[in-house]
């Protein structure tokens, strides 16, 4: 029998998203024989180094290396890799693969790899270039530089990849149709971002202590959390919705925001200047593990997104998240393969105008769940959840 290693190499940053990452190659590690690795350089090591000791307790192999010897060690660690097994399948996740380029051309057929696709870079460019979408003039400016040098990099690297994840359907069809490439279509799997339902999950003694924690047991909580530096991510809309929820129906509403510490000063300014009182929020920044506590001691989620094609094409694990702790919640038409499923079996509060206050409020009033906060994490976690891709995950793998 053919020995074949399979390796998920993700980029050299601990600070966010690596136990999802994680979680794909645990559900797959019964089936194949899979490491997760990443490769750091001596910097990085300095400012991340508990992160580093908690991520190799939690068997992920690290190693550290001299900033200009990172891509000479990636070479020589992957040829060694290649030569001591029959064949090598790598999920590369937002790595160059210009090392594996050259190990392909050394040993033809010997490794294989995959690159994943989250979004659409033309899409992102052309949203944050609209003057209405700027947070701030020339904010954006360094960003959408850099998303034009990946988008570049991007095409040179798409017909060189043995397979392409993407996160949707709609993302799928985009390149098909974009590269105009038959072959495309069998090289290209949908594995949507995911949630690992070990982590997230509804637990009603979880919900009851953290609303005594936070001294939320009297009130209606809506919850929103995650990135903001992009606009697409409508944080001030959603202080906004808020706002009208609580004056329209919900006396004794109160948000709670999880946002990373680094976007604090942006959601601040957005909370002074819609006039956000101090008894009617908390902004916090929590760890990963931390999340599933305050989603179950909260009631509504909420996620906005325009009707623009980088919703079309996205699938932000967050929602997913809510969804898990059994969370109604109030989100668009707009969203990848998670609008679909959630419109065809009645989950959520679905509205198509993010602006329409009236839109909102009465969807918001009529909705009546179908589903407790067991069955709605149930539903989540059969549709959403990376246990649900398991298999789907493995096939492609083998079948590169």
């Amino acid at each position: 029998m053919n020995k074949i290693k399979y390796i998920y190499f993700f980029r050299g940053d601990l600070s966010s998203h690596v136990g999802i990452y994680k979680s794909w190659v645990d559900v797959a590690s019964d089936n194949l024989d899979i490491s997760i690795i990443t490769i750091i350089d001596t910097k990085t090591y300095t400012i991340q180094k508990k992160l580093v000791e908690y991520y190799r307790n939690k068997n992920i192999f690290i190693k550290v290396v001299p900033r200009y010897l990172k891509s000479i060690f990636t070479l020589l660690y992957f040829f060694y890799i290649t030569i001591t097994n029959d064949k090598v399948v790598v999920h590369l996740r937002k790595q160059s693969p210009k090392p594996l380029n050259i190990i392909k051309k050394l040993l033809p057929n010997k490794i294989k790899y995959i690159i994943e696709i989250e979004g659409d870079f033309d899409s992102e460019i052309e949203y944050l270039s609209q003057e209405k979408n700027k947070y701030k003039d020339g904010f954006y400016k360094n960003i959408v530089a850099g998303m034009k040098q990946a988008s570049h990099i991007l095409e040179q690297q798409f017909f060189k990849a043995d397979g392409i994840f993407v996160v949707s359907n709609t993302l799928k069809e985009l390149f098909i149709s974009r590269y105009d490439k038959d072959d495309l279509t069998n090289k290209i799997y949908v594995i949507p971002t995911g949630f690992d339902n070990t982590k997230f999950f509804s637990n009603e003694k979880l919900r009851n202590t953290y609303r005594k924690k936070y001294n939320l047991e009297e009130k209606f909580v809506m919850i929103f959390t995650g990135n903001i530096l992009y606009s697409w991510q409508n944080i001030k809309r959603s202080i906004e919705v808020f706002k009208s929820l609580k004056e329209g129906i919900y006396p004794n509403l109160y948000f709670l925001m999880l946002i990373r510490k680094e976007d604090h000063k942006i959601a601040q300014e957005f909370i002074s200047k819609l006039n956000l009182h101090d008894k009617d929020y908390l902004l916090l920044n929590v760890s990963h593990e931390e999340v599933n506590g305050f989603l179950n001691a909260s009631d509504l989620g909420i996620l906005l997104r325009e009707n623009n094609m980088l919703n079309k094409v996205a699938s932000p694990g967050k929602l997913g998240e809510y969804l898990s702790a059994g969370l109604n919640v109030l989100t668009t038409h707009h969203i990848g393969n998670y609008s679909k499923k959630m419109q065809e079996d009645q989950v959520g509060i679905l509205i198509d105008d993010i602006y329409d206050d009236n839109e909102i409020i009465n969807k918001v009033k009529k909705y009546n769940s179908l589903r407790t906060k067991e069955e709605i994490s149930k539903w989540a976690s059969q549709n959403f959840s990376v246990q649900a891709y398991k298999q789907a995950y493995i096939d492609a793998l083998q079948g590169v």
